[in-house]
């Protein structure tokens, strides 16, 4: 199972792996404050954040599980190579 970090405004706009897009480590602006992203080859995530923030911002967790059926586990090997 992969376990992935995602944050959104509240109004659905993504500010970190929209679309389970992988990001790259760094800083990125979200909710008006300065978060530092990182991501480790081991595939630990790390998000942190001095704010205060302006706006709220929607933290999502992401869970891809591997099933033994075919066509899912060409899409999590797809979503793999991807990160």
């Amino acid at each position: 199972m992969y376990i992935l970090l995602a944050v959104k405004s509240i109004s659905g706009e993504y500010f970190l792996r929209g679309h389970l897009h992988t990001e790259s480590t760094g800083p990125v602006s979200m909710g008006g404050a300065e978060f530092h992203y990182v991501r480790r080859e081991s595939g630990v995530e790390t998000l942190i954040a001095r704010g205060p923030l302006i706006e709220p911002v929607v933290v999502e967790v992401c869970a891809c599980v591997v099933f033994k059926v075919a066509q899912i586990n060409r899409k999590c090997d797809d979503l793999r190579r991807s990160m």
